[in-house]
């Protein structure tokens, strides 16, 4: 009697413990589901900010400029108050032919507007090139000067060198026909008092920094490295004929 009692007991024992297994089972893995829910709301809800966020970011929004502006009340008042000689002076034209030179320009030298920025001006392009040549000033002086960033600066004299030599080289510096080459003879003979020429001629050197090849052969005899341009002119000290680029060792002789 006693035996079946414990084996009774035992068993009893053996199923609340199962039992309390499994419902523990249970608990566990309704718990893990309701983790991993949660963590499927969580990702789904930071997937989307995320993307809310690119949308934000990647959103067209319209700026007036990609550079500070800059005031360019002087260019304005030399625009306006400045004489024939003034232009002469300082732009080596007078007002005339510069607006004659931007006209011929301007197919060349017009950008569009953006919704970054407002293109400069071609008046303002050809003026600022102009500067640059005929005064040698840095870049950082021109800048202040026109109100355009340095290196906007150096890149509309470029762009305007490269459009001069593109649209205007062939048609005013070119070799004389023969009856042009008669006239400039006449011309020096009456005009200079000079028989049988056909040009004045002469070089100058430009300075540059010291390049990485063969630095020597530009180091010219007057102390500085430089290279060599030649030029000639007709009667009314117009130029037909322009060479550059020989190093300034070079003697003008042989160029």
């Amino acid at each position: 009697m006693l035996l079946l009692m414990f084996i009774y007991h035992m068993n009893a024992a053996r199923q609340t413990i199962l039992h309390r297994q499994v419902w523990q089972q249970a608990r566990d893995n309704f718990t893990l589901i309701r983790r991993n829910i949660k963590e499927r709301r969580h990702r789904r809800k930071t997937r989307m900010a995320n993307y809310e966020m690119l949308l934000t970011l990647h959103r067209q929004r319209a700026r007036s400029m990609w550079v500070n502006p800059r005031p360019c009340s002087w260019w304005q008042h030399i625009n306006t108050n400045w004489s024939d000689t003034d232009w002469q002076r300082n732009f080596r034209m007078k007002f005339e032919t510069f607006q004659h030179l931007c006209n011929i320009l301007r197919p060349s030298l017009t950008r569009q507007s953006t919704r970054y920025r407002e293109p400069v001006p071609v008046e303002l392009r050809v003026a600022i090139c102009l500067w640059r040549l005929a005064t040698n000033l840095e870049y950082r002086s021109i800048s202040h000067l026109f109100g355009v960033g340095i290196s906007t600066a150096c890149q509309i004299t470029q762009e305007v060198v490269t459009s001069l030599n593109r649209q205007m080289r062939d048609q005013y510096i070119k070799t004389p026909s023969e009856m042009e080459l008669k006239a400039i003879v006449m011309g020096y003979r009456d005009k200079w008092r000079f028989p049988q020429v056909a040009g004045a001629i002469d070089g100058t050197h430009i300075g540059i920094l010291a390049p990485a090849d063969h630095p020597a052969d530009y180091y010219n005899r007057k102390g500085f490295y430089s290279v060599l341009l030649q030029a000639v002119v007709d009667h009314k000290m117009k130029f037909w004929d322009i060479n550059v680029g020989w190093p300034g060792k070079v003697h003008d002789a042989r160029v």
